[in-house]
């Protein structure tokens, strides 16, 4: 993710015109509008500086001493960047940093160590946009993704009737297995 934040930062045009921090995960530019995500919790409610692992905002004040940011949750926060160090860019992220949260546009990927869960997860954190990319032929994906032994359990394929929805609806080879693995727990 994080050379995929560099790169979106890039053709934001923001790469250049801030600050060099020195982060927990090495070097990090920080400059206004910068998207950031939190990732250790810190500070109690109603403590000057308080944020939750997974936090993420938008840059407001870049200095040497203090970075300042609007939390997505309407909050505002600042930090001193020498004494707070788990920062990192929040241009992309994986679907599981993303703790039950949506996002408008999801890029997902499908390898041979996914199965329908890892699908459901991916597929139920976008909200608007959705694209998935694989390597693998389309016989290979729905075999993967629609087997019994992905499908094994009844709470597994009451949970992807939802998915069902979004792949297409009941005709799908998806919807066809998830009325077998249903039908077999």
């Amino acid at each position: 993710c994080l050379y995929v934040s560099r790169h979106v930062r890039d053709e934001l045009g923001l790469a250049g015109h801030g600050i060099e921090f020195e982060f927990d995960r090495g070097m990090m530019e920080v400059t206004v509008g910068d998207r950031v995500l939190f990732r250790q919790n810190r500070g109690r409610p109603g403590d000057d500086f308080h944020v939750r692992n997974g936090d993420t905002g938008t840059v407001n004040v870049s200095q040497r001493e203090t970075i300042s940011v609007a939390l997505d949750n309407g909050k505002a926060v600042a930090f001193n960047p020498k004494r707070y160090h788990q920062v990192e860019y929040a241009y992309a992220s994986t679907i599981h940093a993303n703790q039950g949260t949506g996002a408008p546009v999801v890029i997902g990927s499908i390898t041979k160590g996914d199965d329908a869960r890892s699908l459901h997860v991916t597929m139920t954190r976008a909200e608007q946009i959705l694209r998935v990319h694989t390597h693998l032929k389309r016989e290979d994906v729905f075999e993967r993704l629609t087997s019994d032994r992905s499908l094994a359990a009844k709470d597994d394929a009451m949970l992807y009737q939802a998915v069902v929805k979004r792949m297409g609806g009941a005709d799908t080879p998806w919807a066809k297995t998830v009325g077998r693995a249903m039908a077999f727990a």
